[in-house]
């Protein structure tokens, strides 16, 4: 009965939470009376000393570990990480705690490796690793492995992995509720923050509820097999022993490891801003938040593809070498690895690999000459990549594929790219007086595909040249050149709009079917040919803002001219297609669908320019067909049906019909 109220009180529900024993164990020492938990288990096979003591704590109704461990058996710890970092010869005490054998709990405890050379090391479940790494102040967890089983995984202790091996999730430091930073003073159970309680101090945040993202790089073999090199549960050399060279089979799990964080923590380094880098000096080489996955994906897949791996590695450290302005020859391709090399004082095996690895690299991109400073390479009439991206700001890449293309004259120097500064300054004050054509359309008020015909006019300037492979849109039109236009076009509309005028460009779809000549009609209205008064709309385009008399402009129409004819092949959008109709954009989604008019693409209506001269020969819409008629809409639908015409489609819910054209032309008035 006691022990299932027990097991009711505080949550215990699975057998593997059940303890193995019940009852207080009590003996008299020369320092005291020494008592036991009532209810103890062992540990799990991945459990570190301070997570079995704070989970048997918890199961017992303790809160505070460093009081449990003063009243129980007599054991003073500042904190409970002093306790778990270094036992001092108390390890009998707490072993008679946890009613366990001291051997196994001083193997938890992770003790100090004595004779490990000049840098620290401690046992890490069989894995000697650098001290620093085990950090004990926070308690990090996954939620969704103490969904699987609630106890603390050793390997969350590890700085430098910021998720857990298991599940890949991202580990959890910070109460989602209260925000507390999570430790080991209290405890309400592994599962639980240690601060949030409610009026009966019972926990009232269970860490479980709390997901957090998953892990996602490229490559996580690389990621799962540096995490394998220190997860109890996972540390299986054998798996791995095949797919290594001989040279990285030399060392031990502890010094892939330590290799590991160190490439990681120099590429994690050098890819933030120059100003945010850090010192590194290897003890504080990995932050609070350990080390980016992606960098430790790189660095394991670095031992994994030895030597090939390792030269990836090299190659993002020189994409940055410029930076290093003041550096010479392999400190300025590598200075951050060399420098990490220096601090970390691996050993002898590890810096055996790291010089062979250096020397073939070397080797391999020929780079073994010492590289100019930038000052002195280039002179006043030469500016590289990133100093151009930074007093211009340019696009990098932008730059690169300029080079690459051969459009712009550069000089390359291994992995960096000079340009004359008078050349490129060219090609930046094009670039700021480049506009595209999607916006020289909008501006002017006229469709896309009416640029070709107000460039062989010379009324807009389509740019080329290098500038083309700087910008985003591969169709470029002179800034300066559009805004004259656009301002001589604004000079002819002195008036404003009279009563029965119409848009200019309404009165442009409703007179012409198919290509309008629009490069006539600005002609005409810059010669004043063509009366044109201003028009108050919200409309951006300047002839969209323009009013005509609709019996004016048709009188006028003829003398416009014909177009440039389009490239049939060409596509156009269903925007254009109802420019080209005067018609609506609902219209043409209703025309694809029943297959009156093929779409190539029917996600973005992409139809084909030979396809709607094909329909524009076949069908006519209402608003044509009462034109040519002399009729107004409802007259006209009246007489083409007394004549027994009916109309191929009706669309719009009754609003729109599609005539066949050779059915109404024969009516036609000339």
């Amino acid at each position: 009965m006691g022990k299932s109220l027990h097991m009711t009180r505080y949550g215990v529900s699975r057998a593997e939470d059940l303890p193995d024993e019940i009852g207080i164990a009590v003996t008299d020492t020369e320092g005291g009376t020494l008592k036991s938990f009532v209810g103890t288990t062992g540990p799990m096979p991945d459990e570190s000393l301070i997570g079995w003591l704070a989970r048997t704590a918890a199961f017992n109704a303790h809160r505070s570990l460093v009081k449990t461990l003063w009243s129980k058996v007599g054991v003073r710890a500042p904190s409970p990480a002093a306790i778990s970092q270094s036992l001092r010869g108390e390890a009998a005490r707490v072993a008679f705690l946890l009613r366990a054998d001291p051997n196994e709990v001083l193997a938890r405890a992770c003790p100090e490796i004595v004779g490990a050379g000049s840098a620290a090391r401690i046992d890490f479940f069989g894995v000697p690793i650098r001290p620093h790494y085990r950090n004990l102040g926070v308690r990090r967890v996954s939620p969704l492995a103490l969904r699987q089983s609630g106890y603390h995984r050793a390997v969350w202790e590890l700085r430098p992995l910021a998720f857990d091996p298991g599940t890949m999730e991202r580990l959890l430091q910070n109460c989602p509720v209260c925000g507390s930073v999570l430790g080991w003073r209290r405890t309400f159970g592994i599962c639980h923050c240690d601060r949030c309680k409610d009026r009966h101090r019972r926990p009232t945040v269970d860490l479980r509820a709390f997901p957090q993202p998953l892990v996602e790089v490229e490559d996580m073999e690389a990621l799962a097999f540096v995490a394998s090199l220190v997860d109890p549960l996972r540390s299986e050399p054998t798996v791995w022993g095949s797919r290594l060279s001989s040279e990285v089979r030399e060392l031990s799990r502890g010094e892939m490891f330590d290799l590991s964080v160190a490439l990681a923590a120099v590429l994690e380094n050098d890819s933030l801003p120059p100003g945010e880098r850090r010192a590194l000096r290897f003890s504080k080489a990995v932050g609070a938040l350990g080390l980016e996955p992606r960098f430790l994906a790189l660095a394991g897949r670095a031992l994994l593809d030895w030597p090939r791996g390792f030269f990836r590695v090299a190659d993002a450290l020189r994409e940055g070498m410029d930076e290093r302005g003041g550096a010479f020859g392999l400190n300025k391709e590598l200075g951050s690895l060399l420098r990490a090399k220096r601090a970390a004082r691996f050993g002898g095996r590890v810096d055996a690999l790291l010089d062979r690895g250096i020397a073939a690299d070397v080797a391999r991109t020929d780079m073994d000459e010492l590289l100019l400073r930038r000052e002195e390479y280039r002179s006043a009439n030469r500016i590289n990549v990133r100093e151009a991206v930074r007093e211009f700001g340019i696009d990098q890449d932008r730059l690169v594929r300029l080079a690459d293309s051969g459009a712009l004259k550069c000089v390359r120097h291994r992995r960096i790219i000079v340009f004359d500064r008078a050349e490129l300054e060219e090609v930046i004050l094009q670039r700021a007086d480049a506009v595209g054509a999607m916006r020289t359309a909008a501006l002017i008020g006229v469709p896309l595909g009416a640029l070709p015909d107000l460039t062989a006019h010379g009324l807009v300037e389509k740019i080329k040249g290098p500038v083309v492979g700087m910008l985003k849109e591969k169709e470029q039109y002179r800034l300066s050149a559009l805004d004259a236009l656009l301002a001589k076009l604004r000079d002819r509309a002195h008036e404003h709009a009279r009563v029965g005028d119409e848009r200019l460009t309404l009165s442009a779809s409703h007179l012409f079917v198919g290509p309008k000549p629009w490069a006539g009609i600005v002609e005409a209205v810059l010669s004043g040919m063509l009366p044109v008064r201003s028009l108050n709309n919200r409309l951006e385009g300047v002839l969209d803002r323009m009013a005509v008399d609709p019996d004016e402009f048709g009188v006028l129409s003829a003398r416009f001219g014909t177009p440039v004819a389009a490239d049939l092949d060409g596509m156009t959008n269903y925007v254009e297609a109802a420019a080209f109709f005067g018609v609506s954009r609902a219209c043409f989604s209703e025309l694809t669908s029943a297959g009156l008019l093929p779409a190539r693409d029917r996600v973005n209506l992409r139809i084909r320019r030979g396809d709607l001269a094909d329909f524009a020969d076949k069908f006519l819409f209402t608003g044509e067909a009462v034109r040519r008629l002399r009729l107004t809409k409802a007259e006209g639908i009246a007489f083409l049906r007394a004549q027994g015409v009916e109309p191929v489609a009706i669309m719009l819910k009754g609003k729109m019909q599609l005539w066949a054209k050779a059915d109404v032309q024969v009516f036609f008035v000339a």
